[in-house]
């Protein structure tokens, strides 16, 4: 049996001020775009800054294939290119965050809410619903991990894969590098 801890707005609050506080990981901004102002060894993100989402385990980076413009585009990971479709604009939602492409603006998404491990990742456009807010915590390593709000579960490299293309999913937390983002 697991026990898993529920996600509700106070905790979240709180853990959203001790990672605040805490000294994470160097914030890798988007190359060229100036917007992001993370300190070094800090990877506490500012609202309206540009990002590439680097996975620890691959070091490849979260993507929208293809440039796709379409609601329930699949995600998956790919070597950074410095591609529009690689960039996510941060916005602050509360203690949440949301996660914009820059190609597509369109959202980071959780699929129709699932709360299923191992459901790859979408981008929709923006419906202020809580599948599209995200929780950024702090590893402690000097990355961190990305939590969907709806189901608990993590932003993860579906089985390590180091390949490009290798689908972007939510899963249980195993404190593997496939689930640590810088």
């Amino acid at each position: 049996f697991f026990l898993r801890q529920r996600i509700t707005p106070s905790n979240v609050e709180k853990r959203a001020r001790e990672v605040m506080t805490a000294p994470l990981a160097e914030q890798k901004p988007a190359a060229g775009d100036g917007t992001a102002t993370a300190k070094p060894g800090d990877c506490a993100l500012q609202s309206g800054g540009t990002y590439e989402l680097e996975n620890v385990g691959s070091r490849a980076v979260l993507e929208v294939p293809v440039y796709s413009q379409s609601n329930g585009a699949l995600l998956d990971q790919w070597k950074s290119n410095a591609g529009a479709n690689q960039r996510w604009v941060a916005k602050a939602a509360g203690p949440y965050w949301t996660f914009a492409n820059m190609s597509s603006r369109k959202l980071l998404d959780n699929p129709r809410a699932s709360r299923v491990a191992g459901v790859q990742m979408d981008q929709w456009q923006a419906n202020q619903a809580e599948n599209q807010d995200w929780i950024v915590l702090s590893v402690g390593d000097g990355s961190c991990k990305i939590i969907s709000q709806t189901s608990g579960l993590l932003l993860d490299v579906d089985k390590g894969s180091s390949v490009d293309g290798a689908a972007i999913i939510q899963y249980e937390d195993n404190d593997g590098p496939n689930q640590h983002w810088r």
